[in-house]
């Protein structure tokens, strides 16, 4: 028997990536990709620790938070209780995109989950 596993949850990531793409594409958002949308999901919810909630490592969040500020989704400012850490703000523009990204969210997962039943 082969073990195909490691390559086909490889492919679907590699499909979702593409989907997910295609849909921010479609609702005309240039502001963001599917990456960084992990980090505006995360400050959409409520305020949380970034590294842990979305997998990714740190050094990709502070280049990934970058290219946000550039694009106007956050502002980032000193905590005043540790001057070594960083609060991100959602910017108004990042909230009014939220509805959008909703619509984005639930086109994805009638896609990914297309052909299961509820208890699959």
């Amino acid at each position: 028997m082969q073990r195909l596993g490691g390559f086909l949850i490889t492919k679907l990531k590699q499909l979702h990536s593409r989907s997910l793409a295609q849909c921010i594409s479609e609702q005309g958002i240039d502001a963001f990709s599917g990456e960084q949308g992990k980090i505006l999901f995360i400050l959409w919810q409520k305020d949380k620790e970034l590294a842990s909630e979305t997998g990714l490592a740190k050094n990709t969040i502070t280049v990934m938070l970058e290219k946000m500020e550039k694009n106007d989704l956050i502002r980032r400012i000193t905590d005043e209780n540790d001057k070594r850490k960083s609060l991100v703000i959602l910017t108004d523009y990042a909230k009014s995109l939220k509805k959008c990204s909703d619509k984005i969210s639930d086109e994805m997962t009638k896609k990914m989950y297309r052909g299961f039943s509820e208890e699959e």
